[in-house]
């Protein structure tokens, strides 16, 4: 595996000084800090994804519980993350308690604006258990 998940970075690492550590074991194909989509602060993890998984195997086991500033590096494989483009796998149908509303039923509903969307697509469901 060459994807790899890092735990407890600190809020004093940016995204240039989180790629610098792991470049040392071997070419990267992506790197990011996960941070908070209103205040763009580090949510304190990240993902690493090498181009070999020989490096990433050097990776988790020099920099897993290596001291960074005021905290303890957790490095690990991912099975899942945003780094790879792999997503959740999607239901095809709600569940049977569930129900689609229809647009009557969604004039009641306030949505309060929240900023800007591409094409989205939402279905609105009712519980009916």
């Amino acid at each position: 595996m060459d994807n790899l998940i890092v735990n407890y970075v600190p809020n004093q690492m940016d995204s240039f000084e989180f790629r610098q550590l792991f470049e040392q074991f071997g070419p990267i194909v992506s790197s990011n800090i996960v941070k908070d989509f209103v205040t763009k602060e580090s949510k304190g993890y990240g993902f690493v994804k090498y181009v070999r998984a020989d490096d990433a195997a050097r990776a988790v086991e020099q920099l897993d519980k290596l001291p960074v500033y005021n905290k303890i590096l957790r490095v690990g494989y991912s099975k899942n993350n945003p780094v790879t483009g792999v997503e959740p796998k999607a239901r095809n149908s709600p569940p049977p308690a569930y129900q689609e509303m229809s647009e009557h039923e969604l004039i009641l509903i306030p949505i309060a604006p929240v900023g800007s969307f591409g094409s989205i697509e939402v279905r609105f469901l009712q519980w009916i258990g």
